[in-house]
């Protein structure tokens, strides 16, 4: 880096002295392509030729051709998100084009797919991707907003096109004419023709186009003609169009300044290393074989650079020698032997040593994370059960992500997500009890004929509605298959305990219900406010023995160990408490008029069932539920009005809840 910084301000300080024509000898090719780089930031006024050979394969055009043939190699269920949003995204796809609408229509629209993809961790598979769309689609609806309409659109097209490479008896001839044809509808082609390098992909590309050649009807597996077509791309040479400019700086090999006149040279990597550079022999070709077969030699190779390098030091009036001192490894480099042979006749020749530019200031230790929230900033006027969490856990994380509205910039994770498998968990116990109630107004069915054929119906149409519900994702990704198979090894214990709770009297209500409640409270200036606590919860059961009891229910797909934890932290986390308050002060909303929340329960689904059946724990009661309301409003009314009065907020949380903060990288825990 050192190097290429000195190599670009060794050219700079030549085009200031007036100088048009400089070269820059990449013996270091590493060094010349980073020094490339920073010279690019010159401008139009500097034209910059590349000779040493700039395979088209390394420009954006031919990363968006082959973000393409990527896709359509995947295999039928789908590309993996990533291949998709790398093509989304690639600047020559016209999304405008493709869907034949108005460009106004199609703003931040793969931003958007991106962010439910991300969000539903929905990693592969159109039909995955399908699901993802549809479920933020509803969720926009519930809220009022615009559905995303137009992805649908998007990947219904994208399928199709990828369909037909899928379908398609491949030959030489119809290969070429299908992805021209896609090159076409997606508006690539008119984006290529733009572009310096994507004119000349494209006449790579008509090398193809075998016409009524021999070769046209050739059969191929799709496999090969793509390593086939990535082949050639891969052996085409980039050719940069020539442009008028004020100075021109020409990046060439030692051998190409032969008979050749620049104003000044930058030759870099001049250390014993790299000057005189060899070739090695090809495989079986020794330096003696080449000798008697007359090809290069090692000793022919070095007289030439030496001619090269004598014939540049004497035709061009100002040459710059550039090298590194020290290696990768952090050893001693010496300069070439040519140039300490020049040294001891040229007394007088100096070697300048070049220091990049430091910086020094004084710094002032870090002290804990703590921020007042400034009064122009508008405080959230509703609280989910997670963010009132949050404010418990650490008030600087709460600051963080619900006042000022940061968060880590999601990404895909390894392996299957577990909160996608709680998400489809949750849904298909909603459908499964709801077709049960529905089945129970049925006077005639069998679930009505005792307690075994009402244990054969549930786990049957559990069942059911587990593989229903499973079914279109593993279409989109075979590794969901093992969490269904976990789950259904989990539904006869989950029958047993629904049946015995069934037999203590209670009934399954509703789920998946939005809830909440309101706060008062009298800010600092004297103004009244009123604050929702709002979410949404799993399930309300209600009491057939007692017509004013209701319960509720939060699935977790987790271990009864861990929920024994969670709930030795009740106030902290007092995801139930929310819920059972916002029934008691409006049970109607709730759809259960004239109950209150008496009983709040945490139910695993994941149970160890490794026990016996007789001590499997499925389910966690909250202790002490009127002591515990009773606190928790306390807790919560005494939580806004600190937080409303805008006092000092610090970062106090445990390790436990710091090791995944997205905020830690603000507060900078362990550095105070």
């Amino acid at each position: 880096e050192e190097l290429a910084w000195t190599a670009a301000k060794s050219i700079e300080a030549h085009l200031v002295a007036g100088k048009t024509n400089i070269a820059l000898v990449a013996q270091d090719r590493l060094a010349a392509r980073r020094a490339r780089a920073l010279l690019s930031r010159f401008g139009p006024g500097l034209r910059i030729r590349d000779e040493t050979g700039w395979k088209l394969s390394t420009t954006r055009a031919a990363a968006s051709l082959n973000s393409w043939l990527e896709l359509i190699r995947s295999p039928k269920e789908g590309p993996s998100a990533s291949a998709l949003l790398e093509f989304l995204q690639n600047p020559f796809f016209d999304l405008a084009h493709t869907l034949h609408k108005p460009s106004e229509a199609c703003v931040s629209l793969v931003a958007q797919l991106e962010d439910i993809l991300i969000a539903s961790q929905a990693k592969s598979g159109w039909e995955t991707f399908r699901i993802a769309i549809e479920r933020a689609n509803a969720y926009s609806s519930s809220r009022g907003t615009v559905p995303h309409e137009s992805l649908l659109e998007l990947l219904t097209l994208l399928q199709r096109h990828h369909a037909q490479w899928l379908e398609l008896k491949l030959d030489c001839e119809n290969a070429y004419a299908l992805l021209q044809s896609n090159l076409q509808s997606m508006g690539m082609a008119q984006e290529l023709e733009k572009d310096s390098a994507g004119k000349q992909l494209l006449e790579v590309l008509k090398t193809f186009d075998l016409g009524a050649g021999a070769y046209r009807q050739i059969s191929m597996r799709l496999p090969e003609w793509l390593s086939l077509l990535k082949t050639i791309i891969e052996e085409a040479s980039y050719q940069e169009v020539g442009q008028q400019a004020e100075a021109t700086l020409s990046i060439l090999p030692l051998s190409s300044t032969r008979l050749r006149e620049f104003d000044a040279v930058v030759l870099v990597g001049c250390d014993e290393q790299q000057l005189p550079a060899f070739s090695e022999p090809p495989l079986f070709f020794s330096d003696t074989l080449n000798r008697l077969l007359k090809a290069s030699t090692l000793t022919a190779q070095y007289i030439q650079q030496a001619r090269d390098l004598s014939q540049l030091l004497i035709s061009c009036p100002q040459v710059d020698l550039l090298w590194q001192s020290k290696s990768k490894s952090g050893e001693p480099l010496r300069p070439s032997a040519w140039i300490s042979r020049l040294r001891t006749q040229l007394l007088d020749w100096p070697i300048l040593e070049a220091k990049p530019d430091t910086y020094s200031s004084l710094s002032d230790p870090l002290q804990e994370a703590v921020t007042t929230v400034n009064p122009d900033i508008a405080l959230p006027i509703s609280m989910s059960p997670s963010a009132y969490k949050a404010l418990r856990d650490c008030p600087y994380r709460y600051y963080v992500r619900s006042i000022l509205g940061l968060r880590k910039a999601k990404e895909f994770e390894e392996g299957f997500d577990a909160s996608l498998a709680g998400q489809v968990l949750h849904a298909l116990l909603k459908n499964f009890f709801q077709a049960l109630k529905t089945e129970e107004q049925k006077p005639h069915s069998s679930i009505h004929q005792g307690e075994d054929a009402r244990r054969e119906w549930m786990r049957e149409h559990l069942t059911k509605y587990s593989e229903k519900e499973f079914e279109r994702l593993i279409k989109g990704d075979a590794r969901v298959t093992g969490t269904l198979r976990d789950w259904q090894k989990q539904i006869p214990s989950f029958v047993e305990w629904q049946l015995q709770r069934e037999a203590e009297g209670w009934q399954y209500h509703d789920a998946e219900l939005p809830v909440g409640f309101m706060v008062s409270l009298t800010d600092p200036d004297g103004v009244q406010r009123e604050i929702e606590i709002a979410g949404r919860a799993d399930r309300f059961d209600i009491n057939t023995n007692n017509s004013t009891t209701a319960a509720v229910i939060d699935y977790k797909n987790q271990g009864i160990n861990k929920i024994k934890k969670r709930a030795d932290h009740l106030l902290d986390d007092p995801q139930l408490l929310i819920y059972a308050r916002a029934v008691n002060e409006n049970a109607i909303a709730a759809h259960l008029p004239g109950r209150n929340i008496e009983q709040a329960e945490w139910v695993s689904l994941k149970a160890d069932l490794k026990k016996a059946d007789d001590k499997i724990v499925r389910s966690y009661l909250v202790e002490q539920m009127p002591e515990m309301m009773v606190q928790f409003s306390e807790q919560l009314s005494d939580d806004l009005e600190v937080l409303w009065a805008r006092k000092p907020m610090k970062a106090f949380a445990p390790d436990s809840v710091c090791q995944y903060c997205e905020a830690r990288g603000i507060c900078r825990k362990g550095m105070w």
